[in-house]
């Protein structure tokens, strides 16, 4: 008994050798999908998970002033730096929106209404979300940038164009004055 189980045994273990050998491409490109699915993402998921975190992508004026001086505190002669900088419109989430029409008939009269609602998608959780559009970044209105350095001419040229660059700003809204 116990050798005829093991004949069957090996003849099954033969049959899947023989499956093995004949679908060994289709096999290999199952393990490489498979394993390109759990290969794990990278910085571009963290940052999309900080944003299904808190709702909204991470924006701090402080930080963005913080790099922003220590980038032109390189600059060739402007010595220490301060930056403050000043915006126009804050970090917005822009949602989708869903219009619903409605037709009242009043006699002869027909009036129709149009409301708008943000449209909302419902999770696993108890919490409803609306879908969001896009996020839009704060718009720069304006900086100043004081410095040691800020005496000469060309260092202050320096600092208004680095500044403009980084910031989109047109120069006459960047005031680099001298730091005391």
């Amino acid at each position: 008994m116990k050798d005829d189980t093991k004949e069957v045994l090996a003849g099954r273990l033969r049959q899947l050798a023989q499956y093995v050998g004949r679908n060994k491409y289709i096999l290999v490109l199952l393990a490489a999908g498979l394993l390109l699915l759990l290969w794990p993402a990278g910085k571009t998921e963290k940052a999309a998970a900080a944003v299904r975190e808190t709702g909204e992508p991470a924006f701090s004026l402080e930080a963005q002033e913080e790099k922003l001086a220590g980038l032109l505190t390189r600059v060739d002669g402007a010595g220490r730096v301060a930056v403050m900088l000043t915006l126009k419109t804050g970090a917005e989430r822009v949602v989708a929106m869903e219009t619903e029409r409605q037709e009242r008939e009043a006699g002869e009269e027909t009036t129709r209404e149009m409301s708008e609602k943000p449209a909302v998608v419902s999770a696993a959780s108890a919490v409803d979300d609306a879908v969001t559009l896009r996020y839009e970044y704060p718009v720069y209105q304006g900086a100043v940038v004081v410095a040691e350095g800020a005496d000469s001419g060309s260092v202050r040229l320096a600092l208004t164009e680095a500044t403009a660059a980084l910031t989109g700003l047109p120069s006459s809204h960047i005031k680099v004055i001298k730091m005391k």
